[in-house]
């Protein structure tokens, strides 16, 4: 008999290319993609070093990786940190319709073929002045600004969590 496939742990990328977080139970959107999983990303929003607008990724921007994200859905955020930095970025998980609508172009090279993938333009909204100055002050960067690119998402009521050992994933796509 084949052995039953089980979840061990659900690991969350809320940021495109920064740090993941290992989290206990994880929400599917209606489109069947993990809740918080690469909602936001980094651009560079004047094109002066990378195209404008598109999501940064390690192979271009290998500084993100030493970003870490922490995941806290009781309080509401998502909070940035960087090594030597004293104050974490914090950024609400609901980002406020106040702030400037732009549309942020998702695609990158495959990592396990020659191909690319390419997800479009997504309706994404500037996460205000003092992410933009985190980030900024970080890279050493004055043109990078972090961005939720599926905040439009709905959610549903199907939970992920590691004790569903015997879980069907037949037919949900990730």
């Amino acid at each position: 008999l084949p052995k039953m496939a089980f979840v061990s742990e659900i690991m969350v990328y809320p940021v495109k290319a920064c740090q993941g977080v290992s989290i206990p139970t994880a929400q599917l959107t209606k489109e069947g993609c993990l809740m918080y999983d690469r909602e936001w990303c980094i651009v560079d929003a004047t094109g002066t070093r990378y195209p404008k607008m598109q999501a940064l990724s390690l192979r271009n921007f290998p500084a993100l990786a030493t970003i870490e994200t922490i995941l806290n859905t009781e309080n509401g955020e998502l909070v940035l940190c960087s090594p030597g930095c004293d104050h974490p970025l914090h950024i609400k998980l609901d980002s406020s319709d106040k702030n400037e609508h732009v549309e942020v172009e998702c695609g990158g090279a495959s990592t396990t073929s020659a191909g690319s993938w390419h997800l479009g333009l997504l309706d994404s909204i500037h996460e205000g002045k003092h992410a933009e100055k985190w980030l900024s002050d970080y890279l050493n960067r004055p043109d990078v600004v972090i961005y939720p690119i599926n905040s439009s998402l709905n959610k549903t009521t199907c939970r992920l969590t590691p004790a569903n050992r015997n879980l069907n994933l037949q037919g949900i796509c990730f």
